[in-house]
Formats: C-alpha cells, structure tokens, sequence
C-alpha cells in the first residue's frame, strides 16, 4: 500500500467499512451455509480494513522533516593557486587517495587545509587505507582551524557539505565548495567566534582567498 496515494488508502479505508457493516447485517439474516461464507468473508474484510487504517494513519500523520535553510557565504579565490601557496608557506604535505591534506602548526594553533580532487573517493573511502602515523606535535595545539575545499561535487552528496561547518571549545571547522569564476562558496556558515576570529583570517590569508559581503 505504500505505492497507493494517502488519499487512495483512505477511500478503500471508507469502502472495506461500509462494506463490513452490510457484511454484518447480512450475517444476521442468513442461514446455513451463507452465514459461514459471510463470516469468512467479514474476516476477510476487517483484515484489510486494519491494514488500511495503519497504512493510511502512517502516510498522513507520519513526521516530515522540514528542510533546513543553512546561512551561505561567498570567497573569492583561486582553487587552483591553493596547493602551490600552501607548499611556499611551508604547510606540510600528505597525499591521499581523493586529493592533498596540508598541515602547519604555528605556537599552539594547528592550521588545515585539504585539496578534495575526487569527490567519489572522498565519500567512499578505501576499508583498507590506513589513516597513518599522526602529527605528535598536534597535542600540545589548543586550538585547530580547518577548512575542506572542494574541487567539484555531485549531486547526491552535495548537501552533506552544510555537516561540514561546527565550532567548539578547540575547534573551527567548515567547508568550501569551488565554483567558476574563482568563487567558492560555504552552504553552512558559521561565524568564528572571539576565540577562532583570527586563526580563521589567517588560514584565509594563507590561502589568498577574500571573504566577500553579502
């Protein structure tokens, strides 16, 4: 029954009623053989009139999620002057199977950047690749800023980009998503608090990419 419409559902809801209570009344009047006939046939129609009425109840009262209309914001920036800059600043440098991870620590912040090259890669990664040694110096940072920029992306994941964006007490963390023109664009996001404000100018500086008005 999920196939047939809510209002489809509710009409055979409506005829397998009448019909039990017309079922009912012949069984009062019929003898013999007939009254086994319309008892079976009354099991028959309750059945479905108890299929129906969960199946119709689900369908019109069940939750519907409303979409959620996350805060966008625009960069200038060029995608592919990234990892050139990236390197002359001196960011450390670790290949991946969908693109490039940078990493630098400066006194007690740790900055990172990572170039998504294959979208396909990145949502369905490989069981069998390690995530590796990590940065022994990452422990002592208090604070890390990161940012996910991505070449290009698909449909069917484009909207988890907006999980990307989240802020704590140690960590800012968003995404970009490349455009034409040298325009990337964050589909959640969120402003850096007190704590975060300059760490997140100076990666974007390090990246040479402008946060424009809206």
């Amino acid at each position: 029954m999920r196939r047939l419409k809510t209002r489809t559902i509710w009409i055979i809801v409506g005829i397998a009623f009448l019909l039990a209570i017309l079922l009912i009344i012949a069984c009062a009047f019929s003898k013999g053989i007939w009254t086994n006939v319309i008892i079976v046939l009354l099991v028959i129609d309750f059945i479905v009139l108890t299929i129906g009425v969960q199946a119709a109840s689900f369908q019109t009262f069940r939750y519907k999620m409303k979409p959620v209309n996350h805060p966008t914001k625009t960069f200038s920036g060029d995608y592919y002057s990234l990892a050139k800059r990236l390197e002359d600043l001196k960011y450390s440098k670790r290949k991946m199977r969908y693109g490039v991870s940078y990493l630098k620590i400066n006194n007690e912040v740790a900055y990172k950047c990572v170039l998504v090259e294959d979208v396909a890669k990145y949502f369905d990664p490989n069981p069998e690749e390690t995530a590796g040694e990590g940065n022994k110096a990452l422990n002592k940072c208090k604070r890390f800023i990161g940012i996910e920029i991505f070449k290009c992306i698909d449909e069917a994941n484009v909207h988890k980009l907006a999980d990307f964006s989240l802020q704590g007490k140690n960590i800012y963390y968003t995404a970009l998503l490349n455009q034409d023109n040298n325009v990337l664009k964050c589909l959640n996001y969120v402003e850096p608090n007190d704590d975060f404000k300059m760490d997140f100018d100076n990666i974007l500086h390090d990246l040479g990419i402008t946060m424009e008005e809206n």
